[in-house]
């Protein structure tokens, strides 16, 4: 059993997304206390565990009984509990819209995580959606492995705000995890209507292949992104969370798959309290956030 402590419960997420999962992992898990910057909210929200309310985040940082923390929605501490939760070698784990709050510290803050040997953990929207999940057991069954990546109605542009610089780096971090490699080619190769970049397979610095994925920029932000992988089999398309249209080789009728399994942040909730908890089940963390951004980075100096 996990003991919890959270950390923000203000936004309409907690309630309907959050709140929820974490019901789900009750057998799991126990929220032992509650921070928000509103008291009442604070009371709101514990009371759904028969938790206790913490006069300040610092407090519920450190209390005894507490193993990991649930950042769950930003506030005015900023990465303040982050820093405590370091000091303490507290497991953390926050939600995104905590992050694009202390992203700008994010390489400070990694090398403090390794300094005190701290675990930090940060949402990935994309890589633990079911139908992901679903792609990676079709490349690895009825496809075969993965020849390019297309990524169609990309909300960005060679000009990007902060927005679309984040999702460029989310899209490369979902297309590493999809495609299980980490390196990319030197030179992507950039136009007005989108660019290519190669994720290599090296050995003793010799390149043996490369898998391009290919972004071509939204016209118009009213079409949804859709990822499509062709694979040595057949392809498939993500349009979704849920859903994954896929299609093989030999039999032209594609297959709809509307997937009903865990939510991506139950089962995110579920991998880092495993971690906690003493596992060594991959999770989603600093070094992944930095390694997205840097080849964002190296995609628009192009």
């Amino acid at each position: 059993m996990v003991n919890l402590g959270i950390i923000g419960v203000a936004n309409p997420e907690f309630r309907e997304i959050h709140a929820p999962a974490l019901e789900q992992l009750k057998s799991k898990t126990r929220i032992v206390g509650v921070y928000d910057n509103v008291r009442k909210r604070a009371e709101l929200a514990a009371s759904r565990w028969d938790a206790s309310v913490s006069l300040s985040f610092e407090k519920l940082v450190r209390r005894n009984d507490v193993d990991a923390v649930l950042l769950l929605s930003p506030g005015w501490q900023g990465v303040l509990p982050l820093l405590s939760c370091m000091e303490l070698r507290k497991p953390a784990m926050c939600m995104r819209g905590v992050w694009q709050e202390a992203a700008h510290t994010a390489a400070d803050l990694h090398q403090l995580a390794e300094q005190t040997d701290s675990l930090l953990v940060i949402e990935s929207q994309y890589r633990y959606w079911p139908s992901s999940l679903r792609a990676r057991e079709l490349q690895a069954t009825e496809l075969g492995k993965p020849l390019r990546l297309t990524c169609r109605n990309a909300p960005c542009g060679p000009a990007m705000l902060p927005a679309q610089q984040r999702w460029l780096a989310e899209l490369l971090d979902w297309s590493r995890f999809l495609l299980q490699r980490s390196t990319l080619g030197d030179r992507p190769a950039v136009n007005e209507s989108g660019f290519t970049v190669d994720f290599i397979r090296e050995r003793k610095g010799k390149r043996l292949d490369a898998i391009p994925l290919e972004v071509r920029f939204a016209r118009s932000l009213r079409e949804p992104p859709i990822l499509t992988i062709e694979c040595e089999s057949g392809s498939m398309e993500i349009v979704g969370p849920n859903r994954l249209l896929w299609r093989h080789a030999e039999t032209p009728e594609p297959h709809e798959e509307l997937l009903q399994e865990q939510s991506g942040i139950l089962r995110q909730f579920d991998h880092f309290c495993r971690r906690v908890a003493g596992g060594l089940i991959p999770v989603h963390d600093l070094a992944d956030v930095l390694w997205a951004d840097r080849a964002a980075a190296l995609c628009q100096t192009q």
